[in-house]
């Protein structure tokens, strides 16, 4: 992957880094991206583009952000040599050795230090941060949000418990049986309290390292409630995950 990406990529991708949930519209990108570039760092995996609604008009604009592809090369790239011509290179360069330093000694994700995010409530295994690779392909395009609370938790109490058919049944619970329809995670904790939140996290991490969920955060923030942040599972790069898809329920 590094050898296909030049100095300056590096500083397009730590300027997506620092900005608010490591994206930004297209028109505001300083200094301005060429579409030559943005589109090679997008066939890259390092850059995903999306339309979104630019304030305070609200129209439609192109959205760039970092891929988890992204941030990863970013966590493993703070050696990295910028282009002579950049003005903040010999501050930025040092500051990045820093926060390496930092990282390592806290045992701390890149995303979290950006962020400056508490996850006191949020388990992240560790065997979870060598191996974790979401590749869910296309999102579903149905978008329909379901809410559970109009139904009684389901309580399970067993010696050998099958998590991720719980989760499965959950999920169908919500969704009265139909597939690819968003769900909070928040409404899928309620469903099923009784499992563990480290147990349920790592179940739905396997299943998504499976292919069998798909885990995506809610990009509208007037749509992230309290209940969404405490429910909120975050990957290793830090990015917050807020919502499950399901497809096929398994034989």
């Amino acid at each position: 992957m590094s050898e296909i990406i030049k100095p300056m990529d590096y500083l397009i991708l730590w300027r997506l880094a620092i900005s608010d949930d490591g994206g930004e519209f297209n028109p505001d990108f300083r200094p301005r991206l060429e579409k030559g570039v943005r589109d090679r760092l997008v066939a890259a995996g390092l850059i995903e583009t999306s339309k979104r609604k630019k304030p305070p008009k609200n129209t439609l604009a192109m959205y760039i952000a970092l891929t988890d592809s992204g941030w990863e090369l970013l966590t493993r790239s703070f050696q990295v040599s910028f282009p002579p011509r950049a003005n903040t290179v010999n501050t930025l360069e040092r500051l990045l050795r820093k926060i390496e330093r930092h990282l390592e000694a806290n045992g701390a994700t890149l995303g979290e230090f950006i962020s400056g995010k508490s996850y006191q409530n949020t388990i992240v295994n560790e065997s979870h941060r060598s191996r974790f690779d979401e590749s869910f392909g296309d999102q579903p395009t149905k978008t329909i949000d379901v809410k559970s609370n109009d139904r009684e938790p389901v309580e399970f109490i067993h010696d050998s418990i099958d998590i991720p058919r719980l989760i499965e049944d959950a999920y169908h619970r919500i969704t009265h049986n139909q597939q690819n329809i968003r769900v909070r995670l928040a409404d899928l904790r309620r469903e099923i309290p009784a499992i563990d939140r480290d147990e349920l996290d790592r179940a739905l991490i396997d299943m998504a390292d499976k292919g069998r969920v798909a885990l995506y955060p809610l990009e509208n923030p007037l749509e992230i409630g309290d209940d969404d942040r405490t429910a909120a599972l975050y990957v290793p790069s830090g990015h917050v995950r807020h919502i499950v898809y399901l497809g096929e329920r398994s034989s």
